[in-house]
């Protein structure tokens, strides 16, 4: 009978993530720091105490303090890092030392933090592997790739997540293809959409409320999105249809360009009033603007800013945006436009071309977004008026931290809060480094909400330390592993009945090896002649005469010849089967008799006349082999060799073993 198995649904390694957003609330400079000393000795503990209990912990405790308005986050990759940013947060507290750069400290009371608003970046913005490690973390970003994928399906070539999240390339040539496919207009727009959903899907389920979004260039489609005006799956395509018009119409039109500018917008001005095919597309930042026009003349116009001291730098895209040279672009998008379902927007959105907030009525609104397309990006003017409006926290959801940093340069000496959260380099840790801000900031969401589904352990803040203390185990307990046994009090670890065996001990182990000289390895032959103490010399004898020579080379090939038939009569019975002996004859165990001199007593050799001289004496010990009776040998008692193997590579006694085991 089979059943399936109901148990353990969070997702494979789910519960340990490589980085942990731990926070706190106090009341104080003081409570907090009783806070952590209490907390410290727990984290170094060891015990079966996990980082991502601790971070749950410390999250719903947080948010069991209610309103107390010290905030602190860190981010964290083990409890030990934990424990030493905790010590410098105190050091901080206590004498003044700077924060780790993993930790966010603030004072704000709820309410005081002011509105919050979503951003959305535009095309540029665009990089390999966008997303990647969120969607490893997250269902909103798997279920965004998978949604825009079947979207998608026949508006791109190949699938939008084999376009952002290709497979690894080993060279420089295979990656620079992989940027160019995805830099494609085609696929940036929707590339970008998608990623911008992933992170705005997130950012709700943790609790995140805006009450305005904006967006740069493109990215105000997203913002319509965000505010509930436009459904994802319009939102998708809608960001297709737009990449493919404008791809098309930049390859058909006069070839274009866009340039940084780096200067003050009025000096920008005064320059172009010379260059009148050039226009300002984006107004990024008090002193950045992008210029697009026709290439020959935007090349002209950046070498009269370098003339002017204003630094320009061509843009690697494929056309002018947002002048006239891509308008054949406009009637597609406005098509698609006014099939769009549109409904009334949740939210206040901000426009780039106008810089005040969109008209409610969709038949407004349909009107705004078709001019969108060939209209300049005021986005200064628009972060302005939005924080006049009283937004004071700018989360951005999408790829980089384009948008937050010209946030940043704009709103400089006023107060507000501008955070990416695919900032600090990207991944799991840009994304919690960007909630610690959000968190340290007064931004209200649920931090617990990030341990949802990850099926850990509930424990009390004030459990920590009693979670944390090793368990004390049996003094009878066997620690057992794949390849060794041993008593708990045996602190030696093995492989089979030794210990591993480290460097120095393999070292030492070689040393003496090479210091003691090998001995001669043992034969199995029957005894022939001893040999003779070196102290005792040994009698000698004559040397033999020729016949005598003759009959001993005679019974040595006998003696080989009986040997050799009895390996043939053997080999036939096993290749035959035959169970039946066939009869051999006994090889004689004595060599055969022959006439030998006796054995001198006397010290001195006895020596015999030969015909021809020789060079030199030979000495021959003359012992009769002693007649010893044949035994057979020990049969091989296979069991006993087997359990004596597996007692010495597990350490078990034989006496626990059994062949049936």
């Amino acid at each position: 009978v089979l059943e399936e198995y109901r148990g353990g649904s969070a997702a494979s390694g789910a519960k340990r993530w490589p980085h942990e957003l731990c926070v706190f609330r106090a009341a104080d400079a003081a409570a907090l720091g009783q806070q952590i000393d209490a907390l410290l000795p727990a984290l170094s503990a060891g015990g079966a105490l996990s980082l991502a209990e601790t971070a749950l912990a410390l999250a719903r405790d947080a948010d069991a303090r209610g309103t107390q308005p010290l905030r602190l986050a860190v981010v964290a990759t083990s409890l030990a890092t934990l424990a030493q940013d905790l010590s410098a947060v105190l050091a901080h507290l206590r004498g003044g030392k700077a924060l780790p750069t993993t930790a966010r400290l603030q004072q704000i009371s709820d309410g005081d933090s002011g509105k919050l608003a979503f951003l959305f970046p535009g095309q540029g913005s665009q990089y390999l592997n966008m997303g990647r490690e969120t969607a490893l973390y997250f269902d909103e970003a798997r279920e965004a790739f998978e949604l825009a994928d079947r979207s998608l399906r026949n508006s791109l070539p190949a699938l939008l997540s084999q376009y952002v999240l290709p497979p690894a390339a080993f060279d420089a040539a295979t990656e620079k293809q992989q940027l160019a496919q995805l830099t494609d207009t085609r696929v940036a727009q929707p590339a970008i959409g998608t990623v911008s959903l992933a992170y705005f899907k997130l950012a709700t389920r943790l609790g995140l409320r805006a009450q305005a979004s904006a967006g740069h260039s493109y990215g105000e489609y997203s913002a319509l999105m965000a505010a509930g005006s436009l459904p994802v799956a319009d939102f998708l395509r809608l960001s297709a249809v737009r990449g493919a018009a404008m791809a098309t119409a930049s390859a058909a039109a006069t070839p274009g360009a866009m340039a940084a500018v780096h200067g003050q917008r009025a000096a920008i001005d005064t320059i172009l009033k010379q260059h009148a095919d050039v226009k300002i597309a984006n107004h990024n930042a008090p002193e950045q603007s992008v210029i697009s026009g026709p290439r020959d003349a935007v090349l002209a116009a950046i070498k009269a800013c370098d003339a002017a001291g204003l630094r320009a730098s061509l843009l690697p895209v494929s056309g002018a945006f947002h002048t006239p040279l891509v308008a054949s672009a406009q009637p597609p998008l406005s098509a698609a436009i006014r099939e769009t379902s549109f409904t009334k927007p949740t939210l206040t959105v901000y426009s780039n071309s106008t810089a005040k907030a969109y008209p409610t009525t969709v038949a407004k609104i349909k009107t705004q977004l078709d001019s969108h397309l060939l209209s300049s990006v005021e986005f200064v003017a628009e972060i302005e008026a939005m924080h006049a409006a009283g937004c004071r926290i700018f989360v951005e959801l999408g790829p980089k931290a384009t948008c937050s940093n010209m946030v940043k340069q704009t709103l400089a000496g006023k107060p507000h809060l501008a955070v990416s959260l695919d900032g600090n380099g990207g991944g799991l840790r840009g994304l919690l480094l960007g909630l610690a801000e959000l968190y340290a900031h007064g931004a209200d969401f649920d931090v617990a909400r990030l341990f949802d589904g990850r099926d850990l352990t509930l424990v009390d803040v004030a459990q920590l330390a009693v979670r944390a203390t090793p368990p004390v185990l049996p003094a009878h307990l066997w620690m057992i592993s794949g390849g060794c046994a041993r008593p708990i009090a045996d602190p030696q670890h093995r492989t089979g009945a030794r210990p591993q065996m480290d460097k120095a001990a393999a070292d030492a182990a070689i040393a003496r090896a090479r210091a003691t000289p090998a001995p001669i390895a043992a034969t199995s032959m029957p005894p022939a002649i001893p040999a003779a103490a070196p102290a005792q010399p040994a009698p000698v004898i004559a040397p033999m005469s020729a016949a005598l020579s003759s009959e001993a080379m005679l019974a040595y090939q006998q003696t080989m010849r009986q040997f050799l038939a009895l390996q043939e009569r053997v080999i036939q019975q096993f290749i035959g089967g035959s169970t039946a002996a066939a009869p051999v004859a006994a090889m004689p165990l004595t060599s055969p008799a022959m006439t030998v001199p006796a054995v001198a007593k006397a010290p001195a050799p006895i020596t015999t006349p030969v015909p021809a001289p020789i060079a030199a004496t030979v000495v021959m010990t003359a012992i009769a082999p002693p007649a010893v009776a044949a035994s057979p040998a020990p049969a091989l008692d296979v069991r006993a060799l087997l359990l004596h193997i597996v007692a010495e590579r597990t350490g078990y006694p034989q006496d626990m073993l059994a062949l049936d085991a």
